[in-house]
């Protein structure tokens, strides 16, 4: 069972930045920069940085707060700021990193940044040694203080494991992640941004797409399995490119490559914006997840609707859209057992569903059904034959099939 794969509309993403990371001269619909924060009439910078600890009433008018997690030598904090800044846009911003505030040392920047963020952002926090899949207890308090623990935006810009890690354990990183962060928004407002290099997220947006969807990180089935929508993709690089020119010497720069301070490469990456299923936010998802799935079973003809497949499913999938149709019969001429199969194709457009979920599905209707099958054999006195009870019946010359075929009228 796996995503179906679809056409590209790569119009707009093309019309949004071009290849060589250059910007664009359209204009970005929703670029990092502005976040789609409110706009204030003075600076969000500046003013007395000597109290860092918690949130208090100052730092809760200065808007809404935007979490970033792992975040490197602190770069990209230290540029959101600035360029906010710079378009007068309110916001609390906290850098997390999972180095602790010692292993940050090793790279050459990051004392520069945190002494920049220290003197210039009264608005603007450090929190170290943070794992992005685990945010609870003291480290939750530390982020968001003593008053409720949600943010507008939750982002990770291109989460790795490290090393030579496979997908599987880069999925897993971003299955947890979403559980974890998913706690953090609220439904209606709230936004997790997850920014991947050129085709590891799987979507239908990459351009670059692997020749397998089971190579990728999955992101959008691993944020379905947390019930989060893909909510609408960009480009990264337009905004990461404006949030490297926001200062000469200390602008955001990738690095990790190698598990070293070195950066790596981004062309072509893209941002996945998720949220909560909303009916005015966030009402359909971005490239839909469309699943597939075959379901056989023996069927009684003169007493099976196919509605109680069909009321099944819709108890089961809360919701979300679906089709079921039969596209195949047999007639077993040995017993005469009647069997078909459905074909179900399940969209995650308005309803998050998860390809786990799916096989579970699968699994409980099989199940269910099974009961009806039951019925079916016991009122026609139709016996099961395992394909061992098959063998010895042929041997033993009990089971003629080609004549059983030919008084069925089926072919064998």
């Amino acid at each position: 069972m796996a995503a179906a794969d679809g056409a590209l509309e790569l119009a707009d993403l093309r019309r949004l930045g071009a290849p060589d990371g250059s910007v664009s001269q359209h204009h970005v619909r929703a670029d990092l920069t502005t976040l789609g924060l409110p706009a204030d009439a003075g600076t969000i910078g500046g003013g007395d940085s000597e109290n860092k600890e918690g949130l208090d009433n100052e730092q809760e008018d200065q808007g809404p707060l935007v979490l970033v997690c792992g975040d490197g030598d602190c770069s990209y904090t230290l540029s959101l700021a600035i360029l906010l800044q710079r378009e007068n846009r309110r916001a609390r911003i906290v850098g997390t990193t999972l180095d602790t505030a010692e292993e940050m040392l090793k790279y050459k920047r990051y004392p520069a940044i945190r002494k920049r963020i220290e003197e210039e952002f009264s608005n603007v926090r450090l929190v170290h040694g943070v794992d992005a899949r685990k945010i609870e207890g003291d480290k939750q308090r530390e982020i968001f203080g003593e008053g409720p623990p949600y943010a507008q935006f939750v982002l990770f810009n291109f989460p790795h494991y490290g090393g030579q890690s496979k997908v599987q354990v880069n999925r897993k990183l971003l299955g947890d992640f979403f559980l974890c962060a998913r706690q953090f928004i609220r439904a209606g407002e709230g936004q997790i941004w997850v920014s991947l290099i050129s085709g590891q997220g799987g979507t239908q947006a990459e351009r670059f797409k692997r020749l397998l969807w089971a190579n990728t990180w999955q992101v959008q089935d691993q944020a379905a399995q947390a019930g989060l929508l893909m909510k609408d993709v960009e480009p990264a690089q337009p905004a990461l490119y404006r949030l490297a020119k926001a200062d000469s010497e200390l602008g955001y720069r990738s690095r990790g490559y190698k598990d070293g301070d070195a950066g790596f490469h981004q062309v072509g990456s893209i941002t996945h914006k998720f949220a909560w299923p909303h009916p005015t936010f966030c009402p359909r998802a971005r490239f839909p997840l469309v699943w597939e799935g075959s379901l056989g079973m023996y069927y009684d003809p003169d007493h099976f609707e196919p509605d109680e497949l069909y009321s099944r499913l819709r108890k089961h999938l809360y919701g979300a859209r679906f089709r079921a149709y039969a596209f195949d019969r047999y007639i077993e001429p040995w017993s005469r057992r009647m069997a078909r199969t459905y074909r179900i194709e399940i969209t995650s457009l308005e309803v998050p569903v998860s390809r786990m979920y799916v096989h579970q599905l699968m699994a409980t209707l099989k199940t269910e059904l099974l009961e009806l099958e039951e019925l079916y054999l016991d009122r026609y006195n139709l016996r099961r034959w395992s394909k061992t009870e098959m063998r010895e019946a042929r041997a033993a010359g009990i089971l003629d099939v080609p004549r059983l075929a030919a008084e069925a009228g089926v072919a064998h």
